[in-house]
Parts: structure tokens; sequence; C-alpha cells
């Protein structure tokens, strides 16, 4: 299982958000977060946690396509046999 941050356009129409996208061994997408990032980082990574999650989403946002919300999702979710 992978996941990166894109920008997914609505398929409602709404608009876009940044989201986590998770894709399966198959590298197809299977899922991704209910709501668009935020960004927070646990007590011991500190100020750098947050700067380097603000980076990868940059670079993910300007490097991956508009990923286009789907009715059904073509992956498999690793919590299913």
């Amino acid at each position: 299982m992978s996941w990166g941050y894109r920008v997914v356009r609505y398929k409602n129409g709404g608009g876009y958000g940044l989201h986590e996208v998770y894709y399966d061994d198959a590298g197809l997408p299977w899922g991704m977060t209910e709501k668009p990032t935020g960004f927070a980082c646990d007590k011991d990574e500190g100020p750098t946690g947050i700067e380097e999650q603000l980076l990868m989403a940059i670079d993910d946002a300007r490097n991956e396509e508009v990923f286009d919300e789907p009715e059904k999702w073509p992956g498999k979710s690793p919590h299913m046999d």
C-alpha cells in the first residue's frame, strides 16, 4: 500500500481539495481521506514535521495530475480480503 497527496476534483462539482489518496499493491486508488488535508504532527516531530509534510504536499500537488474523485474505487483496500 502507498499514498500521496493529490489535488482532488470532487465528483459533486463542489470544487477541489488536497487529500491523501491511498493505492493498493497494484497501484490502483482505493480511497482517500474524508476531509481535505490538515497539517499537524506529533509532539516529538515538532515544527519540522509540519514543514516536511507541507513540502511533500507541494511537490505532489505540482507533479501529479488532478485526481477525479471516482464514483467507484477501482483498487482494493488492504482491510479487505
